[in-house]
């Protein structure tokens, strides 16, 4: 009986199908835009389908002089932007032709240029829209360091007297945080105040005193590391005394690990992890927020020769590393890049568990005024890279990794793309003078650690002073 029922609409409903066949053949266009248009909605302007969103031709950065941005689109498409931060609209300027954007001319902080842009095109529905922020700041500034007073409270950075400062940090509210190692003091510069603090030890007293009070009344020795998690919990390496020292936000210091060998540059992840260079030990430790330490990477023995780094392609953690002098960990927790400063290499651990070169070969250039003798412009992880005893390092919001390459005198940068640049200094171990980037007078000379901030801009210590340093475009 079932088979008999469906015999019954076989035949109609197969002749309907006939029909359709026929019409469509007789009006194929007609009918294939039909079945095009099926379901899709129309935008204001009328439009019909989607298109590729325009595409901006520079990385979002600080630049050192005037750039000029080009923006790609579907062919065909009007292209609508603004500089302001604002939401282009039809009444916005029409992309024509490359947009300039130009920079300060004066020792003042530069405005931000947050270029948005969309495409309209008809028969398309708009696209998204999309952004980059540039800002474009030619000079190098003294921030803290060179003035005569090294034990106030609350007083201008550029008043301060700082003695062998080896590291610094920036927390989430761009306060800026210096190791003053010969000082034995942290010190902090306020952003909402631009004034300048001491937040532990007593400028020029060196010991070990004062866990479970005041930080501002405890002693250090030879703070060689800072670091501040999200919480604000301050992070010191007294290196002389192999530790790890612990400021809360109540301002109480504490101990939190021991039995280290010579620490030194540290960092935070967004789980509140802290990153250790145990720089005499050959190691990096991981200090976990219940006080765990975790081994990341080395086996405790340096390499036997700066060319020939064991370990690569293999586990993290029975690499050999030689002095590792800095650390930069992504906020997820991997990628870390670690600093082999004792094998002019910067090697990366990922998320397997794995250790690799990311640059440097092992070998220091013969001249580090000639760019073309250190690899520059190339892919960082060409044999033809080399860097010399690179220290700090510091990962900005772009995902641009820079280097303190400490006797080649320069601030190198690797960018998304894993080309090396220099981003500050000329390979001189100039005298120190603040001023605009591309000119001969804004030298680099023993530099050491290296922080950015929330919208980039670069912290380098240098010598006696800390440093601003804007990225260049390479």
């Amino acid at each position: 009986m079932g088979t008999g029922h469906r015999g019954k609409i076989r035949a109609p409903f197969f002749a309907c199908l006939l029909c359709l066949v026929l019409s469509a053949c007789s009006n194929p266009s007609s009918w294939m835009k039909d079945m095009w248009n099926f379901g899709e909605k129309q935008n204001p302007a009328g439009g019909l389908g989607i298109q590729a969103s325009p595409v901006i031709g520079k990385y979002s950065g600080i630049y050192n002089a005037a750039i000029v941005v080009p923006i790609g689109a579907q062919a065909g498409s009007t292209i609508y932007y603004t500089l302001d931060g604002s939401d282009p609209t039809p009444s916005s300027s029409v992309y024509s032709g490359p947009i300039a954007i130009a920079g300060t001319v004066a020792q003042t902080d530069t405005g931000i240029h947050v270029l948005k842009a969309y495409a309209r095109q008809s028969k398309y529905l708009d696209t998204p829209i999309v952004s980059a922020t540039f800002i474009v700041d030619p000079w190098m500034l003294r921030h803290i360091g060179g003035g005569p007073d090294g034990n106030s409270n609350g007083i201008p950075p550029m008043n301060v007297s700082l003695n062998s400062p080896e590291a610094l940090c920036v927390d989430a509210q761009d306060n800026t945080y210096v190791a003053d190692t010969g000082y034995c003091a942290v010190r902090k510069v306020n952003h909402s105040n631009g004034l300048a603090y001491i937040v532990a030890g007593t400028p020029g007293v060196s010991g070990v005193s004062g866990d479970g009070g005041l930080a501002t009344a405890a002693l250090l020795m030879q703070p060689t590391g800072v670091a501040v998690n999200a919480a604000g919990e301050v992070f010191i390496a007294d290196s002389s005394i192999d530790s790890i020292r612990k400021i809360d936000t109540g301002g109480i210091i504490s101990t939190v690990a021991t039995g280290l060998s010579d620490p030194s540059a540290l960092a935070v992840d967004a789980a509140g992890n802290l990153y250790i260079c145990d720089t005499g030990g050959h190691r990096v430790w991981k200090l976990t927020p219940s006080l765990s330490l975790v081994l990341v990477a080395g086996d405790g023995t340096p390499t036997a020769l700066p060319t020939d780094p064991a370990g690569d392609g293999g586990p993290a953690i029975t690499a050999r590393l030689n002095f590792p002098g800095g650390i930069a960990v992504h906020p997820s927790g991997f990628p870390i890049w670690i600093s082999d400063s004792g094998d002019n290499r910067i090697r990366r651990v990922d998320s397997d568990g794995s250790i690799r070169t990311i640059a440097g070969n092992g070998m220091t250039s013969p001249d580090p005024t000639n760019p073309a003798t250190m690899g520059e412009g190339g892919l960082a992880s060409d044999p033809a890279c080399r860097l010399n005893s690179p220290q700090g390092l510091a990962l900005d919001p772009f995902g641009n990794l820079y280097i303190a390459d400490l006797w080649d005198h320069r601030v190198r940068k690797i960018d998304p793309a894993g080309i090396i640049s220099t981003a500050a200094g000329n390979g001189d171990n100039g005298v120190f003078k603040d001023g605009p980037l591309s000119n001969g007078n804004a030298w680099l000379s023993s530099i050491s650690g290296l922080a950015a901030d929330s919208i980039g801009r670069l912290y380098v210590v240098d010598g006696a002073f800390v440093r601003k340093i804007p990225n260049p475009n390479p």
